[in-house]
């Protein structure tokens, strides 16, 4: 209603009002989704997910845009504001962050995906569900948060 007066279009505004309650009292509570995570590892250029139980090594390239993924921008201990870009005491530095290397502290970075989708080369280490406990629905995952 652009113009708020007492006595300015009253029955519109009554109208207006009534119909977006209305709407309300017809919508009901929303359902509770619930939703799995996967923990997969991505390509640190396309974001292409690889299951982390297949392993990297240092041939390991990116199967969507051939990107190395035995590289310090796929590792764990990557750190862009730390020495050397990384967190790990390293005796030798790699200039090149993008390209493979022969890092001995190495580990893939794994990251949790909620999305749905699931790693096109298997479904991955399973990280749990949404749903603690029995799995029997979200009460029993809720109270078994105060136990």
């Amino acid at each position: 209603m652009k113009y708020r007066h007492h006595g300015y279009r009253d029955d519109d505004y009554r109208r207006e009002r009534e119909s977006r309650q209305e709407k309300r009292e017809k919508r009901g509570p929303r359902e509770i989704t619930t939703h799995e995570a996967t923990v997969v590892m991505r390509c640190w250029q396309c974001g292409n997910q690889q299951s982390p139980d297949e392993g990297v090594s240092q041939l390991s390239a990116c199967s969507q845009c051939d990107a190395a993924l035995y590289c310090c921008r796929n590792c764990l201990h990557f750190d862009p504001g730390a020495r050397h870009e990384c967190r790990q005491p390293v005796d030798k530095a790699f200039r090149d962050k993008t390209i493979s290397n022969d890092c001995e502290l190495f580990t893939p970075r794994p990251v949790l995906d909620a999305t749905g989708r699931r790693a096109a080369s298997g479904s991955g280490s399973r990280s749990g569900s949404a749903t603690p406990g029995n799995g029997d629905g979200p009460k029993d995952a809720f109270d078994s948060l105060f136990k």
